[in-house]
């Protein structure tokens, strides 16, 4: 069972970067962070969030693109306010997903794989792993696959 740290300071904690607290289920950082670890017992394999075995969806030409996107919901039993989805997204190789705006939910889109072209409103924007961009309510997202083989992989966030 994870064991939890009560009363602890950042200050104190601070102190625990150097000190190999992994046989007490604790882990320290340098930025006065600490984390409770669960027991080994605890521990499980989690999924792939791209794995096709799990269940997900497959969108032809969204919003009048061209290819597939794969979707994965990343919560079991539906995000809870003020979260209306957390999105694992597979878009084909040379796929694009057509232009929309965004009506009901603002939207942050994080690149994990592959790269792209976003165009946020009039604003074209490199799509590479690492790169984050939100797409505000009012606002349109249209994007495309550069590479012809390889999918571009992407998380979106959305919340009100």
């Amino acid at each position: 069972m994870a064991r939890p740290i009560t009363g602890a300071q950042p200050e104190a904690a601070a102190g625990l970067a150097a000190l190999d607290l992994r046989g007490m289920g604790l882990v320290g950082s340098s930025d006065g962070h600490i984390a409770v670890m669960p027991d080994e017992s605890e521990l499980c394999e989690l999924p792939n969030m791209w794995n096709r075995s799990r269940p997900h969806d497959r969108r032809e030409r969204l919003f009048g693109g061209s290819g597939a996107v794969l979707v994965w919901s990343l919560c079991n039993s539906g995000p809870r306010p003020p979260f209306g989805a957390i999105l694992a997204c597979e878009l084909e190789g040379a796929g694009s997903v057509g232009a929309h705006l965004q009506q009901e939910f603002a939207e942050v889109l994080i690149v994990v794989e592959g790269e792209g072209v976003a165009r946020v409103g009039g604003s074209a924007m490199i799509m590479q792993p690492g790169v984050a961009f939100e797409i505000p309510l009012g606002q349109t997202l249209a994007f495309e696959n550069a590479s012809p083989e390889r999918p571009l992989r992407y998380l979106i966030v959305k919340a009100k």
